[in-house]
Order: structure tokens, then sequence, then C-alpha cells
């Protein structure tokens, strides 16, 4: 694509449709006119399948076509050689036919910008493929390095960690122990809270209970001398009426006696 994005013939097949209408890339979005895409066919694929689509060598563009296919040739000698022995000179050929041909596209302007982008692709893919292999090469060469430590040192070292990391089990047991114990006496100094609560809660109770009996058997006796008491002031009535009865009795009799004839007798005085 001329955005640089690369696809295979299979890739291609499935999400560009036929002609030279708009064509989406579909890692960026971008749309492109199908005549601006960029076909590039590599010496694995049939020649004979694609031989109408690649340009005749009669056109004005057939050395920049021959270039291409040289770069692509260049790229898939250097891909297939990966970690052989000729896989270094292939590289170095792929990496300058692609400088190459990347400075002769440099000169033909705007209209060959997609083939620049796959260029760029192309060689940094290439130059991450060299510094892998030199990084591989580098380290496969490199002389082996001496201990750093002597046997000696090397057990001491080993002693000392292995000291440090006793010392550390055991200062993370001893937290741990603590932790426990001061967890352990939080929770009995809870527990005896909470009895201390409940037996304050029952004490409290149980003085409620014997102050409701107080106060019921209060009630009691003062319904009982209020009942006492009505009595009293009926009999108490009742009394007074006798005494009255009683009274006027006395008086009636005394008046009578005195209008008797016989009351010069000193025996029938009333006393």
């Amino acid at each position: 694509m001329p955005c640089g994005h690369l696809y295979c013939l299979a890739c291609a097949t499935f999400w560009f449709h036929q002609g030279d209408g708009p064509q989406p890339c579909v890692m960026c979005r971008k749309t492109y006119r199908g005549e601006s895409i960029i076909k590039l066919w590599l010496p694995a694929e049939s020649q004979s399948s694609h031989a109408s689509k690649i340009p005749d060598a009669s056109t004005g563009g057939d050395q920049v076509w021959a270039t291409a296919q040289e770069v692509f040739d260049a790229c898939e000698a250097a891909i297939a050689n990966v970690g052989a022995r000729e896989g270094d000179e292939a590289l170095a050929t792929a990496l300058s036919k692609t400088e190459v041909f990347a400075g002769d596209m440099e000169a033909m302007g705007k209209h060959e910008l997609g083939v620049m982008n796959v260029l760029k692709n192309i060689r940094t893919a290439l130059s991450d493929i060299k510094s892998l292999l030199e990084k591989r090469v580098s380290a496969t060469s490199a002389p082996a390095l001496p201990p750093v430590l002597p046997a000696i040192a090397r057990e001491s070292e080993i002693s000392r960690l292995r000291a440090k990391l006793d010392r550390d089990i055991q200062e993370l047991y001893r937290e741990s122990v603590l932790a426990e114990e001061a967890g352990l006496r939080a929770q009995h100094e809870h527990e005896q809270r909470e009895d201390d609560l409940r037996q304050r809660l029952h004490d409290v109770r149980r003085r409620l209970e014997s102050a409701r009996q107080e106060v019921h058997d209060m009630e009691a006796k003062v319904a009982s001398l209020t009942d006492e008491m009505t009595r009293a002031r009926k009999g108490e009535v009742r009394y007074k009426k006798k005494y009255y009865a009683l009274k006027q009795e006395v008086r009636a009799g005394q008046q009578s006696a005195r209008r008797s004839p016989a009351a010069e007798d000193d025996s029938l005085i009333v006393l």
C-alpha cells in the first residue's frame, strides 16, 4: 500500500476488491485508488499467473520494476539464509540494493511515495535482522569470562546470604510470635471486659427486679391500708350514727322523766 503496509496475495485478495475504485488499508484505514496500490511479485510466485500484471520491459518504467524485483530477490535470499554462513553476505547485499533503490526512487517525485514507504519498512526489517545477527555472533564468539569470585569467596558469600536469610526468618518468626501473643492478650482482655460488662448488666437487672418487687409490695400495702382506712371511715360513720341515736334516746328519756310526777322520787333520778 502507499502507506507502507505490506499484504501477501491471499490477504490482498481477501481484503481488496477488484477495479480501480477506492481501496482501504486494513491496518491504518487510509483509502487509496486501486491504480496507486503497488504490486510487487516475488520469484516464488508463478510467473505465468502474473505475467499479465508485471509491467512489460518495453515500457518506460521497466528499469524501476527490474530494480525492485532485484531488491525483493535479495531480501528473500537474506531471509532464507538467516543463521547460515551465507546469511551475512546476503543480508549486506539486500541492504545495499535497498539503499540504492531508495536513492533512485527519491528522484521520481511524489508519484512513487508509496514505494518509498514500502522500502522504508523493508529497510527497517532488514536492519533489525542485521542487529539480531550481530548480537548473536557477538554472544557466541565472546570468550568465557572468569568467575567474579573465587571458590572461597563464593562460599563465604553464600554463607553470609544463608545467615542473613536465617536471621530474616527468625526475625519474621519472632514478629509473628509477638503479633500472635498481642492478639491473644487483646482477645483475653476483650473477653474479660465482656464478662465484666455481662456481670454488671446482670447485677443491674437483678437490682431492677428487686426494686420492681419492692414497688409491687408497697403498692399492695398501700391498697390494703386504703381498704382498711375506708372500712374504718365507714365504721366511724356507723358508730357516730349509733351514738347520735343513743344520745337522742337518752335526751328523750330525761325529758320524759322530768315531766313525770314521780320525778320527785330520788330513786327515779337518772344518773
